[in-house]
């Protein structure tokens, strides 16, 4: 069951980083207007890295989320490849 939700996990973020690297290399072909601003603009979540210092250790956290139109799309394509080999 444990190897199933990594399966899942990995083939929605592989989804997520193919739709992103897509959105990049289409969003140097298509001209600037209304189309590349939807398509294209993204919205970032999560947190600015923060760091810890205890002498000992110095611990650095920090995670964002860059999310596109084509991100999505790529997400929703890896979902139903997923409903293929499951």
């Amino acid at each position: 069951m444990k190897r199933r939700y990594a399966l899942i996990f990995l083939i929605i973020l592989l989804g997520a980083i193919v739709g992103s690297a897509f959105g990049r290399l289409v969003g140097w072909v298509v001209p600037e207007g209304p189309v590349k601003t939807f398509f294209f603009k993204t919205v970032t979540l999560g947190f600015n890295p923060f760091s810890i210092d205890l002498s000992v250790i110095q611990l650095t956290l920090g995670l964002m989320l860059r999310i596109n139109v084509l991100s999505i799309v790529g997400v929703m394509i890896m979902a139903y490849v997923l409903k293929w080999i499951i």
